[in-house]
């Protein structure tokens, strides 16, 4: 049997800057990779108790999971605004677990 989860982009993921809030997991830890705000600085995420990884490029991370994502869905990810990209990725991936650099990606995949 499989199993269609549906997640429609509404209140903070229409407007979010960051495309995958919630959704990385440091490989080192385990803990939660966050946003990281600065005032005027690059948008990045970071491991929320700043171990071993550095804050990694915000844009850098999301364009290499939406090429996955693409890869996978897509017929699904050509429709997609940016606005609407966050809930694609949440209903393909549960998680998305991050080494060292943008580069070490393991993607847990929703069944």
């Amino acid at each position: 049997m499989v199993r269609t989860v549906t997640v429609e982009p509404t209140g903070s993921w229409a407007t979010d800057p960051y495309l995958l809030r919630g959704m990385l997991r440091c490989a080192g830890c385990g803990e939660a990779v966050l946003p990281l705000q600065t005032v005027g600085g690059p948008r990045s995420y970071a491991c929320r108790c700043g171990c071993r990884m550095v804050p990694l490029s915000a844009e850098a991370l999301e364009a290499r999971v939406w090429r996955e994502t693409s890869r996978i869905a897509p017929e699904r990810a050509a429709a997609r605004t940016r606005a609407t990209r966050a809930g694609l990725i949440a209903e393909i991936f549960r998680s998305i677990t991050v080494g060292g650099g943008v580069t070490d990606l393991t993607y847990a995949r929703r069944t």
